[in-house]
């Protein structure tokens, strides 16, 4: 029964109700019901159906608003990457002439180690507590730049800071 079918299909829809016919009448013939014969055309007959092309632009439609409004969440919601610099870019001719000198912070430690001190790129001195992790300016500018120069020392009890200025080297021969 199916190798006749298929026989028939290959020969187009003219030959596919023949073959049926001669199905039909085979199965008349041995006392089967009409209604076989009815089931068995339905499934045979090819009908060609109409695609849903209201249903496939609207779910297209929802398949766009959908990335459009995950796209605009991922924009809105991403920080933008704010890179604050002070003063000027650093140049590679800078670098390869030697005209850069960067800022050495030279921080010092108090002898019962709960102090930090240092000098700021304005000249500032300043003394960071460790266990409250609390800075205050110590000394301001005017001394550093009254006297020109960047060497300190500050005595064990915070009541003396001692500068160095107009350093001279002294060179001794001795013959």
């Amino acid at each position: 029964m199916s190798c006749e079918a298929s026989r028939s299909r290959k020969g187009g829809h003219s030959q596919d109700l023949q073959g049926l016919e001669a199905i039909a009448n085979t199965y008349w013939s041995t006392g089967l019901k009409w209604n076989y014969f009815i089931y068995f055309q339905e499934l045979v007959e090819e009908e060609k159906e109409e695609k849903n092309w209201k249903g496939i632009g609207i779910a297209l439609l929802v398949i766009v608003v959908v990335f459009s409004c995950v796209s605009v969440a991922v924009i809105i919601v991403t920080p933008e990457e704010v890179i604050e610099r002070e003063g000027d870019k650093l140049l590679l001719e800078e670098l390869i002439k030697g005209d850069y000198e960067p800022y050495v912070l030279e921080p010092r430690w108090s002898r019962d180690g709960r102090h930090l001190m240092y000098k700021t790129s304005e000249n500032e001195l300043i003394d960071f507590e460790c266990e409250t992790n609390f800075s205050t300016q110590f000394l301001d500018s005017s001394p550093f730049n009254e006297f020109s120069t960047s060497q300190y020392l500050v005595s064990a009890d915070k009541s003396y800071i001692l500068f160095q200025y107009e350093r001279k080297k002294v060179f001794i021969i001795f013959s």
